[in-house]
């Protein structure tokens, strides 16, 4: 008897009895497994898994549509995560690495301007960042130099700059380079910006300019002594005829006086808030003969050169002559007597005359100081003549005046006159006719000193300085009056000076007005008074 594989079903071979218990069996069996088999369907397959009760339970528990999923355009980018070879690049660093300069636009920044039409405003970052702009300016553009006397040319615009960046927002000194080189437009300016606040422009100076103000910046030996940077901070006086400094400041309410004549030489920057003085330096006043009563003349005005690259202030420059004296009391009989002049440059050359004992013979202004000084300038500062202080004055002294203990009717009288300034003529001395005086005392005032030079130089613009170069009055007359009344001459007055100032522009204050005569009683008959100075003269030239 075999059986199936499957069911184990009996299945009797040839030779076996058939019973039918067997048959029977093998219905039963069939009968229970049939129904647990699937009905095959065409075009399906059956799993080879087992889909057990638990499963399908727990697919019954998925709610409807849990696996509708829909992918996101966009992912926060904090869920990327990044190494040393995967960085996110910002759009600050984007504009930063897009805005860092080629080797051709760093070549190109060295290399000069390539237009006109860019941004015509000199503050600009393109025109204030290390090299040259990259637009040709106008020297009366925008913020340009202009102020310093720079015109409507072309210039070129460089910068350095201070610090690691190199990006325009350091401090910056910008330099206006011309264009085109002509007589009219040679000059090279410059200026700086520090922690954001530019400075002012300021002319280099030049050999041109030299030459064209015939001023001698580069004399080899004579300006040996060199005195860097100085504050003044209390009235003193320099203490040489030749000083150079670096900056040389002198502070308000500070008068610093020069030494005979001085020259001083500032390569920097003169603040002048203080002053500076020459007053009374010039040719020295004569004392009467014999000091018998009549009034001393005054000193001329002495001398000021001064030649800076810069100067700010509002602070004063001065070279007065000084005012004759009074008449006193005489103790004798004496004459006028004569006053030195104030020599300048090589005194054979040009000398303002010293006050004389003719009432009626001035002293007067040698016009070769007027139209021939800026030509000069350089020959007296190449000159033997610069050893020697007393060569350094300015105007001329008023002479003296007279004395009279006891004038007889027939006694004339007269008085000197004043100094010359550099720039303009003495007054006249007064004189008083004979006869009506006798047995008065009298003395004549001495007449006043002569005004003296300044001479001023600046590549920069000037601010509103003081200048004043004027010429002194004269002193009073004295008398013990008898029977007539008083009588006496006042001393005449002192000429004007010079200014002489050298800039691309100023607003200097000047004055160079003559000495007013001093106080004259003159009694009765032909006697005459005597006269004011001449108001001396400035001249301005622009570079």
């Amino acid at each position: 008897m075999q059986t199936t594989g499957n069911l184990g079903l009996k299945k009797p071979e040839g030779t076996d009895i058939v019973n039918i218990e067997d048959i029977n069996d093998n219905m039963d069996i069939l009968d229970t497994e049939i129904p647990k088999k699937v009905d095959k369907i065409t075009g399906k397959g059956l799993s080879t898994e087992d889909y057990t009760t638990v499963e399908k339970n727990k697919l019954s528990g998925i709610v409807a549509g849990a696996n509708n999923y829909t992918h996101p355009t966009n992912h926060p980018p904090s869920i990327i995560s990044q190494d040393a070879n995967n960085r996110f690049v910002t759009d600050a660093e984007k504009t930063a690495w897009n805005g860092k300069a080629t080797l051709e636009n760093v070549l190109m920044r060295f290399s000069g301007a390539l237009n006109t039409t860019g941004t015509l405003d000199w503050n600009h970052s393109t025109n204030a960042q290390p090299g040259f702009s990259p637009t040709l300016l106008y020297g009366d553009a925008t913020n340009g130099p202009s102020s310093a006397g720079a015109g409507h040319t072309y210039y070129h615009c460089y910068a350095v700059e201070y610090g690691n960046l190199k990006d325009g927002s350091g401090n910056i000194t910008q330099f206006a380079i011309p264009y085109r080189v002509t007589s009219s437009t040679s000059d090279i300016y410059w200026r700086s910006r520090y922690t954001g606040a530019w400075d002012a422009w300021i002319k280099m100076p030049n050999m041109d300019d030299a030459t064209k103000s015939n001023i001698t910046l580069g004399l080899p030996g004579l300006f040996d002594n060199y005195d860097g940077d100085a504050t003044f901070s209390s009235s003193s006086s320099f203490p040489r005829v030749f000083m150079r400094y670096r900056n040389l400041t002198i502070n308000s309410g500070v008068t610093v006086n020069c030494t005979a004549g001085t020259i001083i030489i500032i390569t920097g920057t003169l603040t002048l808030n203080g002053a500076i003085s020459a007053n009374g330096l010039g040719g020295q006043g004569s004392e009467p003969m014999d000091k018998a009563g009549g009034g001393a003349g005054g000193n001329g005005g002495g001398v000021v050169i001064i030649l800076a690259s810069k100067i700010v202030g509002s602070g004063s420059i001065r070279a007065n002559g000084t005012n004759g004296a009074n008449g006193v009391v005489p103790v004798g009989n004496s004459t006028p007597t004569n006053a030195n002049g104030g020599s300048l440059f090589n005194p054979s050359i040009l000398i303002p005359g010293g006050g004389t004992n003719n009432y009626n013979q001035k002293a007067s202004a040698n016009l070769d100081v007027i139209t021939r000084i800026a030509n000069q300038l350089y020959l007296w500062l190449n000159s033997d003549v610069v050893n020697s202080p007393s060569a350094f004055k300015g105007g001329g002294a008023g002479g003296a005046g007279r004395s009279v203990t006891n004038a007889t009717d027939s006694y004339f009288s007269y008085g000197s006159c004043g100094g010359a300034g550099v720039g303009g003529d003495s007054g006249l001395g007064g004189r008083m006719a004979s006869g009506f005086y006798s047995g008065v005392k009298y003395s004549f005032g001495g007449s006043g000193g002569g005004g003296g030079l300044i001479y001023l130089y600046s590549s920069s613009p000037i601010p509103a300085l003081t200048l004043e170069a004027k010429g002194a009055n004269g002193g009073t007359y004295y008398s013990e009056a008898v029977g007539s009344g008083p009588v006496g001459i006042g001393g005449s007055g002192g000429g004007g000076g010079l200014i002489y100032i050298i800039s691309p522009s100023h607003s200097i204050s000047t004055n160079v007005t003559g000495g007013i005569a001093g106080t004259s009683a003159l009694g009765a008959g032909t006697s005459v008074a005597p006269t004011n100075g001449s108001a001396g003269v400035v001249i301005s030239k622009t570079i």
